[in-house]
């Protein structure tokens, strides 16, 4: 019996062993996961950005076979966007204008994105329509960026405000620098 008690305290030993071993090798494993997590999340961010980019590219080159074709240097249609850069404190709001340059033949649509998403940023109106009608009347986007309590962000983030043409025929894109910085801290 005593030979069958030390047996078993010898293979719980390896089994207690054999459990740490699997648990350092499950968290290696976790850890390996969430920065390929991190990695594929970059990875989507760049693919959006590069998406947005050729779409302002697709817009270039229908100008250009424009001209070409032609033989005349036509004035592209363009948005004309009231900041070159919008910098906004977490906890408020932000609005700068956007018009076109000339009346577009048909109505055009101009989407808004935020490239990469910044966290707890909204833009409104998350598109714009300008006609024949209101071409060169500026409308407003507003930017607000809340203050989260529960996981209140320290650092500033960065991203770009996108502009662009949904269908690909209009108007080449247009960005604009988002800088979002952290409320200063309140007085006591």
């Amino acid at each position: 019996l005593a030979e069958k008690k030390e047996a078993l305290a010898v293979e719980n030993k390896a089994l207690a062993e054999k459990k740490e071993a699997l648990a350092v090798e499950n968290k290696a494993l976790a850890e390996k996961n969430k920065a390929l997590a991190e990695k594929n999340k970059a990875l989507a961010e760049k693919k959006e950005a590069l998406a947005v980019e050729n779409k302002a590219l697709a817009v270039e080159n229908k100008i250009f076979k424009d001209v070409m074709s032609t033989g005349k240097i036509l004035q592209p249609l363009g948005l004309v966007v009231s900041s070159e850069k919008v910098t906004v404190l977490r906890g408020n709001t932000m609005t700068y204008t956007v018009s076109l340059n000339m009346a577009p033949a048909d109505t055009v649509t101009v989407k808004l994105d935020i490239v990469p998403q910044v966290p707890d940023v909204r833009l409104v109106p998350a598109s714009m329509n300008f006609t024949t009608a209101n071409w060169d009347a500026a409308q407003t986007v507003t930017i607000t960026a809340t203050d989260n309590l529960t996981t209140p962000r320290t650092g500033t983030d960065n991203g770009t405000i996108v502009h662009h043409d949904p269908d690909n025929n209009s108007f080449a894109g247009k960005t604009i620098p988002l800088e979002v910085k952290p409320s200063p801290p309140s007085a006591p």
